[in-house]
């Protein structure tokens, strides 16, 4: 047991070591937010700190050409603007027609087209494959050969006399296998469709520069003039 005089004792140590280790100061909080970097020099050990690296702007050249297009708000078209918008049935059975049209030809093999469109073609089939007998066959081949593929892994899991791990990763490994064959055809069309897109690109691109003037100042349109660019 402890004696009053041993209390007595612990507390005026407890009391005096409390001055002695004094109020915790806390760091500042920008010295924490903001990086530093320190380095030693020599054998006197002596460090310098050094400021943050700036952070990275973006800067535009002064030559850039800038024009400005006005877009008109919807209250300010008129009723014939408003009219030509959008698609009416009149406007659908006519692409409708038209895509029956090039379907034929591109079965029949009249005229000059295909899957690639090109200013010298009198059709285009693009995007009109599964309308067709062969591709509409296809289709239904490949679809049915995923649904076979996927029942029968089903099946051979729920009859195994051992617990199957991972049953829905089977089931997608097993469905991609025999769907590459419409995956690999799929990539060829997309690459097909991305050297249209850039040869067409590039012929409007060049175009367009062709019709732009040499020496023209675009400035920025007003409501009250029309006028978007002015010819020096």
């Amino acid at each position: 047991m402890c004696t009053t005089t041993q209390l007595q004792l612990q507390v005026q140590q407890s009391q005096t070591s409390q001055k002695l280790v004094g109020p915790i100061k806390r760091r500042p909080l920008f010295d924490l937010v903001l990086p530093t970097s320190t380095t030693t020099t020599g054998g006197d050990n002596q460090c310098q700190r050094q400021p943050a690296a700036k952070k990275r702007r973006i800067t535009f050249t002064e030559n850039l050409v800038t024009s400005y297009h006005a877009i008109p708000c919807l209250s300010e078209l008129s009723e014939e603007e408003l009219d030509q918008c959008y698609y009416k049935k009149r406007d659908l059975k006519i692409i409708k027609s038209q895509a029956t049209k090039d379907m034929k030809a591109h079965e029949r093999g009249t005229g000059t087209g295909g899957t690639t469109c090109s200013s010298e073609a009198s059709f285009c089939a693009r995007g009109l494959e599964r309308r067709s007998r062969q591709g509409a066959k296809q289709f239904r081949q490949s679809k049915t050969k995923g649904w076979r593929a996927v029942f029968l892994e089903q099946a051979r899991q729920r009859t195994s006399l051992h617990q199957v791990v991972n049953g829905k990763v089977y089931l997608a490994k097993v469905y991609q296998e025999v769907t590459k064959p419409s995956s690999w055809a799929a990539q060829g069309v997309a690459a097909r469709d991305a050297q249209e897109a850039a040869r067409i690109y590039l012929l409007s691109s060049a175009s367009i520069k062709s019709l732009l003037p040499t020496n023209s100042t675009c400035t920025p349109p007003s409501p009250s003039s029309s006028k978007q660019c002015q010819q020096q």
